[in-house]
């Protein structure tokens, strides 16, 4: 079976840019949804998007400027889609 290559309805994606003052930002985000919740440093939204996967059962994913979705974390269950 192939992952998906692209977050599904629910996953959690942690959104790393670089502001127009050139400093790095990450960003929560609950695809795809437009709520979005600002992290202090990459740990700490890495840390909080694995917590939220293991929690609700979904993927954690890493979205950087210019780069495709990369999986951090896949705790779905195979067959659990309904």
């Amino acid at each position: 079976m192939v992952e998906s290559l692209i977050p599904d309805a629910g996953d959690i994606v942690v959104v790393a840019t670089t502001n127009p003052d050139g400093i790095a930002t990450y960003v929560l985000q609950i695809h795809p949804r437009v709520d979005r919740f600002l992290m202090a440093t990459r740990e700490q939204a890495v840390s909080n998007a694995l917590s939220y996967a293991a929690l609700r059962r979904v993927q954690a994913w890493l979205l950087e400027t210019g780069q495709d979705f990369v999986l951090l974390e896949g705790v779905r269950q195979v067959g659990a889609q309904t």
